[in-house]
């Protein structure tokens, strides 16, 4: 798990990510809490789901490779969905930080 957070740390700078950027922040957060124990109030299932997501995203191996124009729009895509899909979890989960004290 920690080697996916660090792979996305980097991923998450690239600059055509702009439009999914606080969102993915969000994500990063939630699989960061909940693999160092800080958070507990996840399923297992959409946990499933946003690492899957976060794996294509990261992964050299794509349907539109990323250094080509417009390369980033199957990982933006795949990762859009599995947000919008876990909106729910995920909006419990960013009121949990604020309430932590984040």
């Amino acid at each position: 798990m920690m080697l996916l957070l660090g792979k996305l740390r980097t991923y998450m700078g690239k600059g055509g990510l702009a439009s999914i950027k606080d969102d993915l922040s969000n994500a990063y957060n939630y699989v960061k809490d909940i693999a160092s124990g800080h958070y507990r109030d996840y399923h297992s299932g959409n946990l499933a789901l946003i690492v899957a997501a976060l794996i294509y995203g990261v992964s050299p191996l794509d349907f539109v490779a990323d250094f080509i124009p417009f390369g980033l729009v199957d990982d933006i895509a795949i990762i859009s969905w599995a947000l919008n899909r876990l909106s729910d979890e995920l909006l419990r989960y960013r009121q949990w930080r604020e309430g932590a004290g984040e």
